[in-house]
């Protein structure tokens, strides 16, 4: 929420409630709609200023039971499984913040597609919302179809597609095991055999990413280790141990 240093006693007494709103409802923007049924549960969500008539559009929107990501979660948990019931209810689950949930329908989705439905513009802006993990299905169509997905949207560059996956590959697979070594430090050689296995992609995302924590752990320690003058032996033997890593 909008704090300020000239804030009213009676408006700091609302931080508080302000605050829990904001971690329940994952509030990312204001102004911020919520509609809860009478249970505490959200409805619908929208963001951003409007009109007095958009406003009471919104509310109509807001009203109408196919628009309410609870009762449609509530039909999904019961088993109803239709695809584009699924995509949807993925995508409104992400809009109200719930981003486990709608991680977990966008998966039920993307695994019933056929490879030549994975391949439309459509659906390809989908698997690249949601592909969260490098153990995902749409990880490797991204990775194996980022020129023809590309020749799809061409705002989906192959560039854009690589970047992607370089972070999901750091984030599901590199950063847990970052510090995770016997010694405390990371295991790079441990790393490097993870993501190679993910081919080219791997590649980029090991050297991208982990020399920066070799620096910090095996080179940025001795800078001052040896009388507050750099142990250059220590040094040059990381170095070395380090520089052979693309070859391993």
């Amino acid at each position: 929420m909008d704090k300020t240093n000239s804030d009213s006693e009676d408006v700091k007494k609302w931080y508080a409630d302000a605050d829990r709103l904001k971690n329940n409802f994952t509030i990312i923007g204001y102004p911020s709609y919520l509609f809860l049924n009478s249970d505490g549960e959200l409805l619908y969500r929208a963001v951003g200023a409007m009109s007095a008539t958009d406003f009471i559009n919104l509310i109509d929107k807001a009203k109408n039971p196919v628009n309410q990501y609870v009762l449609l979660y509530k039909k999904y948990q019961n088993g109803k499984r239709d695809p584009e019931f699924i995509k949807q209810l993925a995508i409104k689950a992400d809009q109200n913040g719930r981003k486990a949930e709608a991680r977990k329908i966008a998966q039920d989705y993307i695994v019933s597609l056929s490879p030549a439905q994975m391949l439309t513009k459509e659906n390809a802006w989908f698997i690249a919302l949601f592909t969260k993990s490098a153990d995902d299905r749409g990880f490797a169509f991204l990775r194996d179809n980022a020129k023809r997905i590309a020749d799809l949207e061409s705002s989906l560059t192959e560039q854009d597609t690589k970047n992607r996956l370089i972070a999901i590959l750091y984030d599901s697979k590199i950063s847990p095991m970052i510090g995770k070594g016997q010694d405390g430090n990371t295991d790079v050689i441990a790393v490097a055999n993870v993501v190679r296995a993910y081919g080219t992609i791997g590649d980029s995302a090991l050297f991208q990413r982990i020399p920066l924590h070799i620096y910090r752990e095996h080179i940025e320690p001795y800078a001052t280790s040896k009388n507050g003058k750099p142990d250059w032996e220590l040094i040059n033997s990381n170095v070395n141990r380090f520089g052979k890593l693309g070859q391993i």
